[in-house]
């Protein structure tokens, strides 16, 4: 089964790009993507469920990467932050925000803030780093388990941690 095997692998990159290139649409969803790729809602959701993830899960992570990047970059203050969330698809700015803390342990406008004060080229790996790369999802996923375990808040692990991905020097990183 090599051939289906690498049939398998060539379809969830093609459905991968085709997410990528249509983040912003509001409307982008496991229907439409299976419409435009052939295959079954229940057999889109098998191609993610082996790696680990659901469709609705990989396209929330592209959307957050990428506002999070558009919100790392200088002079994008004028920018409000619901039209960056607009602009990759979030209908709704108080879900985005939501979203966003839960992913990245700080609201859009900390995060803004800190990329205000450090600049990209300071702010270290953590800024050009993916959510869905392996050790950031596993970091995510440790925090949740252990929020889970010690009976904390979603997300409360995260914000403990967050003065790691404040720039050196930021009034929030505290003196570790």
């Amino acid at each position: 089964m090599p051939g289906a095997e690498a049939a398998q692998v060539s379809l969830s990159l093609q459905i991968r790009a085709f997410i990528n290139e249509h983040l912003p649409d509001p409307g982008l969803s496991p229907d439409s993507i299976a419409r435009a790729h052939h295959v079954s809602v229940r057999y889109l959701h098998k191609l993610f469920q082996h790696e680990g993830t659901s469709v609705h899960r990989w396209i929330q992570q592209r959307r957050l990467e990428e506002a999070r990047r558009e919100l790392s970059k200088q002079g994008r203050a004028a920018v409000t932050i619901a039209s960056v969330a607009h602009r990759w698809g979030f209908v709704d700015p108080a879900h985005f925000s939501r979203s966003f803390r839960a992913a990245y342990g700080m609201t859009p406008r900390e995060w803004r803030e800190c990329g205000r004060t450090a600049g990209e080229a300071e702010a270290g790996p953590v800024r050009g780093a993916s959510l869905a790369s392996t050790v950031g999802e596993r970091e995510f996923s440790k925090e949740g388990a252990r929020d889970a375990q010690s009976g904390d808040s979603p997300g409360a692990g995260a914000r403990r941690g967050r003065s790691a991905l404040l720039p050196p020097g930021h009034p929030g990183r505290g003196h570790g």
